[in-house]
């Protein structure tokens, strides 16, 4: 499962940022340029964080692999789509984890 959601983010990542470049001609518009780009990453990202909260609930409820609890002060809330979307983003972006060691 992980292997193919790398795959699937990879192809992501390819398919956004190449479609993003028709637009840029930094000769003609640097300003207009980094807006496309940094608009194209941001949307990329959000897509690759949403497809991994999708594997995420999917291994948990199908797959019975790990669990996502919640820790409110009664334990037993359940969790929805956002919270595993919530958790995606967090580790996604989080750069303690892109550190090296």
């Amino acid at each position: 499962m992980a292997a193919i959601l790398i795959a699937v983010c990879t192809a992501i990542h390819y398919g956004v940022l190449k479609f993003s470049s028709q637009f840029v001609t930094p000769s003609r518009h640097p300003g207009h340029c980094l807006g496309v780009a940094v608009a194209s990453i941001v949307l990329a990202h959000i897509l690759e964080a949403l497809l991994y909260a999708t594997g995420f609930w999917v291994a948990v409820h199908n797959f019975q692999v790990g669990d996502l609890v919640s820790s409110s002060s009664n334990g037993s809330a359940s969790l929805t789509f956002m919270d595993y979307f919530y958790f995606s983003l967090v580790n996604y972006t989080n750069p303690e984890f892109h550190k090296a060691t």
